[in-house]
Order: C-alpha cells, then structure tokens, then sequence
C-alpha cells in the first residue's frame, strides 16, 4: 500500500476517534443483551486486519454493513481503500445497525469517514438502516417473490 504520512496521520486519528465511539458504546450496551443482538464491537486491531483483505481496486466502492455497531469496520475499509495509490472515486455504505444506542455513534463515525474522503476528493454516502439485516433482506426478498410478475 502505498500513503503519505499526512494521510496515515489523518487516518490514524480518524480510527482512533471511532475506536473512541466504539469503547464509549460499549459500556452503554446491556451485557445481557449483546450475545441476542450479536454486538461484538470488532476491536480496532482486528477491525484494521479485516479492511486489509479486501484486495480489489474498485472505482466505485458499495460496502454493505450488516451489523455496523459504531462503524470502526467500515472506516477501517475506507481508510484502507484511501491509502492505496488509485483510492476509489465515490464510496457508498448501506449499514444496518439495530440498536438506537449504537446510531447515533454510527451517524457520528460517518460524518468524520465524509471529511476524510471529502478531503481526498472522494465521494462519499451513507444510509443507516435501523433494522435487524437478516429480517430486512428476508422482507425483501418476500416482497419480490410474491409481487404480481
């Protein structure tokens, strides 16, 4: 990979600032609950792991988060994708997160991913869906089985 040390500056912040979310949320969230939500908030290490599998360079760059939590994934994808030498030219997610606790940190991760791109002239949106993934794809899916041909 190739990245200057101004953008391994600004995406290390970027990633802590999430981090930051990530561990805040996590002390919110009921330790009883969790294991039923499956939140397991990927700690930033394996987050940062799991972004750099991703080996395909894509002009434009759909990432679907099936359980976004706080969004460190995520920004650990876009910041991988940033740091190569053709980034893509828009990024878009379409995260799923269930639990309101869990939003409003999402919403603020996002907003910081869009300075980060805006500032490499990368286009970038994103849609929370506050709904669990499996039954919203489930409910799709139904809908267009049995929707008049």
């Amino acid at each position: 990979m190739v990245c200057d040390k101004q953008s391994a500056q600004c995406d290390a912040s970027l990633l802590k600032q999430i981090d930051a979310f990530r561990q805040a949320a996590s002390e919110t969230l009921d330790p009883d609950l969790r294991p039923a939500l499956g939140q397991y908030l990927t700690p930033l290490s394996m987050a940062i792991f799991m972004a750099s599998l991703f080996s395909k360079i894509r002009k434009n760059l759909h990432l679907i988060d099936a359980g976004a939590g706080a969004g460190i994934l995520s920004a650990a994808t876009i910041c991988a994708y940033l740091e190569r030498k053709n980034p893509p030219s828009t990024i878009k997610i379409t995260a799923f997160e269930i639990d309101p606790k869990l939003t409003d940190y999402l919403q603020q991760a996002y907003e910081l991913c869009a300075t980060v791109c805006r500032k490499r002239n990368v286009l970038f949106e994103f849609n929370i869906i506050k709904d669990d993934f499996i039954n919203y794809a489930v409910n799709v899916l139904r809908a267009d089985m049995f929707a008049p041909a």
